[in-house]
């Protein structure tokens, strides 16, 4: 199984050095050497294979230890007073965040787009007589590869909601696509790959929402106070049973 994760792993992930440009970065500076736009998407050819790689490194590791120091506060919380409501909350951006590591670890994540961003690939676009412009927004970016070399690709994320409904419909489709690919390359653990992954995704879409009961949660617990979360509550109260 660990085998098998490992072949999704960007080459070099970790292993940055400390200014290493993030992924915004090397977009704005256009640390490619031709950008097209294909299909519906935007292609930018990287100069530097590993350039490009080592760009997803800052991301990783930010949301990495966000994650990690997000789930050890709220046990604190949660160990030290009892309560539930915040606990809970930062547990469900600890999985926010955990979520955006693991995409950018296999070379994928969703971005948000700024003016500054694409205006400068615009210039770059327009310098080299490109007509087509890239607009600003959330992007479903991805590293990948053709004849022409290794590129980033960025497709315009689709959808309706927030910010987070529409990531965590994203990563439902990542993890769909992440294991048809492990059956595709027939990696000896797909099986249970598969399994584990359409476990997870399971839990995304519990009670329905296509993809957004995650964020329903975290809704109804910040911003109705539903679920009995917040004091007043009894032993009884349904969060209270929840093996934490």
């Amino acid at each position: 199984m660990q085998e098998e994760i490992g072949r999704f792993i960007l080459p070099g992930l970790g292993a940055a050095a400390r200014h290493t440009r993030s992924l915004h970065e090397w977009i704005r500076f256009n640390r490619f050497s031709s950008a097209e736009f294909q299909e519906g998407e935007w292609r930018l050819y990287a100069y530097s294979d590993d350039e490009l790689y080592a760009a997803f490194t800052p991301d990783f590791q930010r949301f990495a230890f966000a994650s990690y120091e997000t789930f050890i506060v709220a046990g604190l919380e949660r160990e030290s007073f009892s309560s539930m409501g915040w606990p809970l909350l930062k547990l469900y951006y600890g999985a926010f965040f955990a979520a955006h590591a693991v995409t950018r670890s296999t070379g994928n994540g969703q971005v948000n787009l700024d003016r500054n961003i694409v205006r400068s690939v615009n210039s770059f676009v327009s310098l080299v007589g490109g007509t087509d412009e890239l607009n600003s927004g959330t992007y479903n970016a991805s590293v990948q590869e053709n004849a022409n070399g290794v590129y980033l690709a960025l497709l315009p994320a689709i959808g309706g909601g927030g910010v987070h409904e529409g990531f965590w419909r994203y990563f439902s489709t990542f993890l769909a696509d992440v294991s048809s690919d492990a059956v595709h390359r027939g990696l000896p653990s797909s099986g249970d790959f598969v399994r584990k992954a359409a476990a997870l995704s399971s839990c995304l879409v519990e009670g329905g929402g296509g993809g957004v009961w995650f964020s329903s949660v975290r809704n109804a617990i910040n911003y109705r106070h539903e679920l009995e979360c917040w004091r007043p509550s009894t032993k009884k109260s349904p969060p209270r049973l929840m093996v934490f």
